[in-house]
Formats: C-alpha cells, sequence, structure tokens
C-alpha cells in the first residue's frame, strides 16, 4: 500500500514542477498588476518550488486517498469471499 502512496506522490510532483517549469519559461505572473512587467527572468523562478510544494501536498492527499480506497476494497472482498453460501 505505501508503495501505492510513494508513487502517486511521486508523479504527482513531478507533473507539478514540470508546471512550475512551463510557467516560469512562459514568465507568468504571480498576480495580475496593471502597469510595467518585470524583464527579469528570476521573478518568475519562483513557481517552480511553489508548484513543487504544492504539488506535493495535493498528491500525497489525493494517494492516501486512493490507498484507503484500495485498501477498504480490499478487505471487503475477502469478507465476501470468506463467507458461507
Amino acid at each position: 500500500m505505501w508503495r501505492v502512496v510513494l508513487r502517486w506522490t511521486r508523479n504527482g510532483t513531478l507533473a507539478a514542477l514540470a508546471l512550475g517549469v512551463l510557467l516560469t519559461l512562459g514568465r507568468a505572473e504571480f498576480m495580475a498588476e496593471s502597469g510595467g512587467h518585470s524583464e527579469d527572468f528570476r521573478d518568475y523562478v519562483f513557481w517552480i518550488p511553489l508548484m513543487g510544494i504544492i504539488g506535493l501536498v495535493l498528491s500525497l492527499i489525493t494517494a492516501i486517498a486512493f490507498a484507503l480506497v484500495l485498501l477498504a476494497f480490499k478487505t471487503l472482498r475477502r469478507r465476501i469471499t470468506d463467507s458461507p453460501k
């Protein structure tokens, strides 16, 4: 069960980091402001760790929920197959 959680968490975090890289390269603004735009690339690099942390937390929550559902169905299936007919 923990392998499932680790795999889901790893893959979700990597996907979020990839999204962070794309947002950085696309120079996405964090907050829409009227006025000038920053030309310094370092102003956009915060997307990578931010998306990594968000991806880690969300994928960990999703992975734990999925693992609990798998465990519940495994227990239910065991009870159904072990019950006398």
